[in-house]
């Protein structure tokens, strides 16, 4: 059979990729479009915005690379950018998938804002890259475990190296993204009821969501109904890293370091009883290879 391509009269998909910076999803970026980019600026901003193509499989998907960012509470042009894109502000920006890169080596960090974007009831896939240097520094994450507790597809790569960019292709086009149900309740950080008249004008079913646009887009309500964001934000920030807490104790395990066998080997070799008879068993060996096995 002739392979199926998608028609033309399809608007492709589109996959915003987000991370912390430096992690390495520009690089996946360019590795899933190759040369099919376009580089140009957000409407009213100096930042960046590249948009690729992806072709896999007879469909073709428009992938985003948004700014770094390390929250949803932006400080920067570039984190207005990704901010406004992940909480689904501009119907033209909204993506159908979010893909998160999180850097092997600095899981916690990362997964503040993974927990946020869950919060926001994205369709998300997380993707643990630097998977190499995690190895090298004797650490290994357990992913179904990882998986329990967040709920979203996980993928171990190595970007540089490629690995693992087919396992990301084939994840974007089987459409294996998922949502998960609240990483925090809001009304552990906020009254939800103060959301009501939000999630009623913009037609929103998720409090988390309400929450950022009555942040960071309604100035007038804020004052109106007096809520301290300051004190919010603080309680959020303290409640996210306590439960994150606890899922780095569960799945981030530190191999045995090779320093440490080299101790126990060194505590052997050189203890005033058994020191002694490693190396008399040593210069036996020695002795009858030479004047007995050297015969043969």
């Amino acid at each position: 059979m002739p392979e199926q391509t998608q028609s033309p009269l399809v608007k492709p998909l589109k996959i915003a990729i987000i991370g912390n910076p430096n992690v390495g999803k520009s690089t996946i970026f360019n590795q899933l479009t190759g040369l099919s980019q376009k580089i140009g600026n957000y409407p009213g901003v100096t930042v960046d915005k590249k948009i690729g193509m992806m072709n896999y499989q007879g469909s073709t998907y428009e992938i985003i690379d948004l700014p770094g960012t390390y929250s949803l509470y932006p400080n920067s042009e570039d984190e207005i950018i990704a901010h406004r894109v992940l909480n689904q502000l501009s119907e033209v920006e909204r993506p159908d998938y979010v893909l998160m890169v999180i850097d092997s080596l600095q899981l916690s960090r990362g997964m503040f804002l993974a927990s946020q974007l869950i919060d926001l009831g994205l369709n998300l896939a997380l993707v643990l890259n630097m998977s190499d240097l995690a190895e090298k520094h004797d650490l290994e994450i357990k992913g179904f475990e990882l998986f329990k507790a967040l709920g979203v597809p996980i993928l171990n790569t190595d970007a540089r190296g490629s690995k693992g960019l087919e396992q990301i292709r084939e994840l974007i086009h089987q459409k294996n993204f998922s949502k998960k149900s609240q990483f925090l309740q809001v009304d552990d950080f906020i009254d939800s009821s103060l959301l009501q008249d939000i999630k009623e004008k913009f037609d929103l079913s998720n409090d988390y969501q309400a929450y950022q646009i009555l942040r960071f887009g309604l100035k007038d309500k804020i004052d109106s109904l007096n809520i301290n964001l300051e004190s919010a934000q603080l309680e959020e920030t303290k409640l996210r890293y306590r439960k994150i807490t606890g899922i780095i104790e569960k799945v981030l395990v530190k191999k045995e370091d090779r320093k440490e066998s080299s101790n126990t080997i060194d505590k052997i070799i050189l203890h005033p009883v058994f020191g002694y008879l490693v190396f008399a068993s040593i210069l036996l060996v020695i002795f009858q290879a030479i004047f007995a096995w050297a015969t043969v």
